[in-house]
């Protein structure tokens, strides 16, 4: 089946975009801020609707070496002001994740 995420989803294996998804996704991306997964996910920002078919029709090799997930930053410890940004970024995000979203619903 085909599934609409509403939110952020994760374990993607793979994407298949029109051109017209990729010009698009190209001119919203002319720097490129976030990982291409986390960009697929900001859909409110860049208006490119991500489908997914469920279950996957890719599969992962489980053995393959991946970073994803190893912080070899290591861990800092965020000082107030920078927790406080975070949550106001976040807040925002997820407000205008709700918005698009109710919006999408209502045209659908």
């Amino acid at each position: 089946s085909i599934a609409k995420f509403y939110r952020d989803y994760f374990c993607s294996q793979g994407y298949v975009i029109t051109p017209k998804a990729a010009k698009q996704l190209l001119a919203y991306c002319e720097e490129w801020i976030y990982p291409v997964d986390d960009q697929m996910g900001r859909f409110y920002e860049n208006k490119i609707e991500n489908y997914a078919i469920y279950p996957a029709c890719i599969d992962h090799i489980a053995s393959m070496e991946s970073l994803i997930g190893d912080d070899r930053r290591g861990k800092k410890k965020l000082s107030f002001t920078s927790k406080i940004r975070r949550e106001y970024f976040n807040l925002k995000d997820h407000c205008r994740r709700a918005w698009y979203n109710f919006c999408f619903k209502l045209k659908h």
